[in-house]
């Protein structure tokens, strides 16, 4: 090509020149969504989007006998609406070591301003499909050596039997600067590579810094099922890998199970991993650090891995090599190793309470940073294993908060809709420079349970004791429960000791009896709490449980039935039943022919609580007063602590002959003779009208 060149497939009318014809109706390639946006989070709205593209007007079907299709050494072209495929030589051009260096396009070493865009390489303009035996035998798009510049964007890149994009390792080559990569689909390239090589969607090479890549932007592409990586880097230093989807990568079976990871970094440094979907390496990691290779060999460090989503790879989302988990030894950043191997942080409580997600925890000591704290996906087969230990995959980004290194305060996240309880969170720590951890091992998420009780139920009645979950939780949640007794005892009530909150369910219950017994007693009180939870965490607070007494006694009256002037006697108060309390009893008097100077009585009883009865005492006065019978009426007049079954009891009060000598001055006396008629009729045995009493020389006169 010349400089200053556009190659477009844009057909136009034979007649005017100028109308644009479309003599290929199709629509190729995914309508997709790509990445997770710039919140991390999947299905949320803000993912960018491929649309696919109408079938180009134009393509080129090249034979394995020709090493390139379009050989691009000038600088300022464009090339745009093409189809081509079908290149790449079996006969390797001079200076060329395999057969991916050959293919479909190649921008020669050092050009400049270079678009390709709207176009596809590796199939017919018909479909986005593997065209079979008219492959392209090496690469769809080979970078010589270094290039300043570049976009390519909007295209479809597929079924290379190399790489789709490649830049190979070669010493004393420049690096790409200012390159960008972006809404292309990249699909199973790689698949049948020429010569064993390792065809990978973006294979971006070198043996040192400053490296195969620098300033380069990867960003909103579909890159998926392609043989080896969906991304390899080597040596790359400013690189920023954003918003794509990467899946299903490492799809080669001929591919080494050291290449087929959906991304691959090898010894770069400041490189950004964000907002992308990393799932389905068929057979190894989602990410992988390694060294280089060549001589002075360096790890890759300064890679930030943040708010990315990750699931169902095959080896670790995020591997620091060597293989397999990392397990945090407290030194914190170590030199040599890949991103310093910084340790991941250790969740020590994950409790989800409502839409409140709570973490507690800690990181290296001595350490700042940065916490992002994950669901684990679903789809991960719960991750790695490390002596019975899983470290999963982060699949959903739920958060971010820093840390200054050691046990961090506990920290919420608000808002929180797509955890429940049973699930799991893991969480990686990024330090101030970037370097990243491998994810943590899983935490259990808890939710808090809480407990609640019928607070007053009657003697006889049965309430409720509830315990209460704020989300559902995938297993049971399993509470015992403790029972302290007030002024109840063990048999004032029956207990159960284990509630079972099913899966999926809210909240459960069991029952409790007052005991029914005869007793008139107090109310009693018990309180019942959670002494231990499985699956949750115990919020539970005593709840108090007051059993209302039913029994209320009945109470009878008796008395003595007859004094004598001068004799006491009792007022007595019966209980049906007996009560544990005591009964307070009133007594009211009410004169027959009695008067209240006749007699004396006591006002009140108190029955005290365990006696069935008791007494006030009644005392019949002496008056000296020759009189007839007297009664006089007592009652009970108010009670408290029983029920009054009373009646009225009479009182018969008899007079006292001895101490009645004086006659009454108003007596009657009748026949004049200055004795009282009463004391007249008084024993008078010999009917002479004057008393035996007061006849004392007994000779009746």
């Amino acid at each position: 090509t010349a400089a200053d060149t556009t190659i477009s497939g844009v057909a136009y009318s034979n007649t005017d020149g100028a109308t644009i014809l479309d003599t290929n109706p199709v629509m190729i390639g995914a309508t997709s969504k790509v990445g997770v946006g710039a919140d991390g989070r999947a299905n949320s709205g803000d993912e960018a989007q491929i649309a696919g593209m109408s079938g180009p007007e134009f393509a080129v079907k090249g034979t394995s006998t020709i090493a390139y299709g379009l050989d691009v050494n000038a600088n300022n072209v464009m090339m745009q609406n093409l189809g081509i495929y079908g290149f790449g030589s079996a006969t390797l051009p001079q200076g060329v070591t395999h057969f991916g260096e050959t293919g479909n396009i190649v921008l020669r070493n050092n050009v400049d301003n270079v678009t390709l865009k709207n176009s596809v390489l590796g199939s017919s303009a018909a479909s986005f499909t593997d065209p079979g035996s008219s492959r392209t035998k090496g690469s769809n798009l080979i970078f010589e050596g270094g290039a300043s510049n570049i976009t390519i964007t909007d295209n479809l890149i597929g079924f290379a039997g190399d790489s789709g994009l490649l830049k190979y390792a070669k010493n004393g080559m420049s690096p790409l600067t200012n390159v960008t990569i972006s809404g292309n689909e990249i699909r199973g390239n790689g698949l049948a590579p020429a010569n064993n090589t390792q065809g990978a969607g973006i294979e971006l090479n070198n043996y040192a810094l400053p490296g195969a890549a620098q300033s380069v932007a990867i960003h909103k592409n579909l890159i998926t099922a392609n043989g080896a990586q969906g991304i390899q880097l080597d040596y790359g230093r400013g690189v920023t890998i954003k918003e794509n989807t990467l899946q299903g990568n490492g799809a080669g079976s001929s591919v080494s199970i050291d290449e087929r990871q959906n991304i691959q970094i090898v010894g770069g440094e400041d490189l950004t991993v964000q907002y992308n979907s990393i799932t389905g390496s068929v057979v190894s990691d989602g990410i992988e650090l390694r060294n280089g290779t060549g001589a002075g060999a360096t790890p890759a460090i300064k890679v930030r891995i943040s708010q990315n989503q990750f699931g169902n790879n095959q080896g670790q989302a995020i591997n620091l090599l060597p293989d397999n988990v990392n397990i945090n030894n407290g030194q914190c950043a170590e030199a040599g190793q890949q991103n310093f191997s910084v340790d991941y942080p250790v969740i020590t409580l994950a409790e989800i309470n409502g839409t409140d997600l709570k973490i507690e925890g800690s990181t290296c000591a001595g350490l700042s940073g940065t916490v992002e704290v994950y669901k684990m996906a679903a789809t991960s087969g719960n991750g790695e294993t490390v002596n019975s230990a899983l470290y999963g995959e982060g699949d959903a980004y739920l958060g971010s908060f820093a840390v200054s290194g050691g046990t961090f305060a506990a920290h919420t996240f608000n808002s929180v809709h797509n955890i429940i309880g049973g699930e799991y969170v893991t969480a990686i720590f990024i330090d101030a420079n970037g370097n990243t951890s491998e994810f943590s091992k899983n935490a259990y998420v808890y939710t808090p349970v809480k407990l609640s009780a019928t607070p007053t139920i009657t003697e006889g009645m049965s309430g409720q004791i509830t315990a209460t979950i704020s989300v559902t939780s995938l297993n049971d949640v399993d509470v015992t429960l403790g029972f302290v007794n007030q002024s109840a005892a063990d048999n004032d009530y029956s207990k159960t000791t284990a509630i079972t909150i099913p899966a999926g369910k809210l909240h459960a219950n069991v029952p409790f009896t007052a005991t029914d017994d005869t007793t008139v007693e107090n109310d009693e009180t018990f309180t019942v709490n959670i002494v231990s939870a499985q699956n949750a965490t115990n919020h539970a607070t005593a709840q108090t449980v007051t059993i209302k007494d039913n029994d209320f006694t009945a109470i009878t009256l008796s008395a003595s039935s007859t004094l004598v002037e001068g004799q006491s006697g009792v007022v007595t108060a019966t209980l049906a039943t007996l009560s544990v309390n005591p009964v307070n009893v009133t007594l009211v008097y009410t004169d027959g022919t009695a008067a209240g100077s006749d007699y004396t009585g006591g006002l009140s009883i108190v029955i005290p609580g365990g006696q069935k009865s008791a007494t006030a005492t009644f005392l019949a006065n002496v008056d000296n007063e020759i009189e007839g019978t007297e009664t006089v009426q007592v009652d009970i007049a108010s009670v408290s602590g029983a029920s009054n079954q009373a009646t009225a009891q009479t009182i018969t009060i008899l007079n006292d002959t001895d101490h009645d000598l004086v006659p009454d001055t108003a007596d009657q006396d009748d026949d004049g003779d200055g004795i009282s008629d009463a004391i007249e009729g008084v024993n008078d045995t010999d009917s002479d009208t004057i008393a035996d009493s007061l006849d004392t020389d007994s000779d009746n006169d």
